[in-house]
């Protein structure tokens, strides 16, 4: 005796088949495993300031000019105001390795500047007792990162000084923008 086929259900309706981005499942699980550790906040503002730092810095791929625009130093300040010293040194840390990651350049003054944002972290600790504004301290921090920047770019790296000075005073403007205008709003939220 022949078994009769049955038939195949289709639905009245034509459906779309629901497409998931295995990664980005895998880093929200994740994030959430890691924040029931670390604390929900925290991880917050440590993943928004290295996001966010990757996708500005995506801006590098576009234009081939001296600029360096970055989350880092502000991410770096803050955290290590809120947070702790270690949470500042990491995200410093962290926010220019994905970014480095993101945007596919990899050039010999990233380890410079990973170690320069680790600094800035540790002169935020150094400065906070002193009670400077927040402005005050991260444009201070700022420009001690941008003279340790110069001195590598110039006498290690080989620079010429218009490029030197072309990232210097974009990251100083840009940081200044970031400090004098979010700066506040973001740390009261991240207390």
């Amino acid at each position: 005796m022949q078994r009769k086929k049955k038939k195949k259900y289709k639905p009245s309706i034509p459906y779309k088949e629901f497409v998931t981005n295995k990664k980005i499942i895998f880093i929200f699980i994740v994030f959430l495993v890691l924040s029931a550790f670390i604390g929900m906040k925290v991880m917050f503002f440590v993943s928004l300031f290295i996001v966010s730092n990757a996708l500005l810095l995506t801006v590098d791929r576009y234009i081939d000019m001296p600029i360096d625009i970055e989350f880092s130093t502000l991410g770096a300040v803050l955290c290590t105001l809120t947070f702790g010293l270690k949470w500042g040194i990491f995200v410093g840390a962290a926010s220019k390795i994905a970014a480095t990651f993101y945007v596919g350049k990899i050039r010999a003054d990233h380890l410079f500047m990973i170690f320069g944002y680790i600094g800035e972290a540790f002169l935020t600790s150094l400065l906070a007792p002193l009670n400077l504004n927040l402005i005050a301290l991260g444009l201070t921090v700022n420009i001690l990162y941008n003279i340790y920047i110069f001195i590598i770019s110039k006498y290690i790296m080989g620079m010429r000084i218009f490029d030197i000075v072309g990232y210097g005073v974009s990251n100083l403007l840009f940081n200044l923008v970031l400090f004098a205008g979010f700066g506040k709003i973001i740390f009261g939220i991240m207390n």
